[in-house]
């Protein structure tokens, strides 16, 4: 399965279908894993498609929750900001770009939520190559943001949004933003 310990020759372990084995980082894995390498998220991901929530003119909204039950545990990969807090318990979004531009992706977090998130041009490619951003907490602004310049029309990005700690489990409104060409 994703995440488990596999044969990087195949001889003894074969990863499900769109993984291979291998070691993303040698200070965190001492031995190969199976880890997804498709551009689109594996059919058992659910993601939110973004592109349904439309709250206005080139604005995008949806409250999230990381209290729920259902959360999926690691599968979905890190981010390259994760701190040691991190729960492993990621949300996933979906997002066409609707038409060329900037657009900013925001989190806003109720009561004592505490975010992070990262965002992918590849679903299910865990890479610095596939990450356009990832953030903690950026400052001045409501918990964690992202800056995603010059996006093509039809171009799909996935927001993964994590807490940063079981504590900072809660509620949260994800925002996607349209800035400007």
């Amino acid at each position: 399965g994703i995440d488990d310990e596999c044969d990087s020759q195949s001889a003894r372990t074969v990863c499900p279908v769109g993984a291979e084995c291998f070691i993303t980082n040698p200070l965190i894995e001492q031995v190969p894993h199976c880890h997804m390498t498709g551009t689109a998220c594996p059919p058992e991901w659910t993601a939110v498609d973004m592109n349904g929530q439309q709250a206005g003119q080139n604005v995008w909204e949806y409250i999230g929750d990381q209290t729920r039950q259902d959360n999926h545990y690691g599968e979905h990969g890190r981010g390259t900001c994760e701190a040691w807090g991190h729960t492993g318990w990621n949300d996933l979004y979906e997002f066409t770009i609707p038409s060329d531009g900037n657009y900013t992706v925001f989190t806003y977090a109720f009561g004592a939520t505490d975010t992070f998130m990262f965002v992918r041009s590849e679903c299910g490619v865990e890479s610095d190559e596939a990450e356009l951003a990832c953030n903690d907490d950026e400052p001045g602004m409501p918990d964690s943001g992202a800056w995603l310049w010059n996006q093509n029309q039809g171009d799909k990005v996935y927001i993964f949004v994590d807490s940063a700690g079981f504590g900072g489990q809660g509620q949260y409104e994800l925002e996607i933003r349209r800035t400007g060409p």
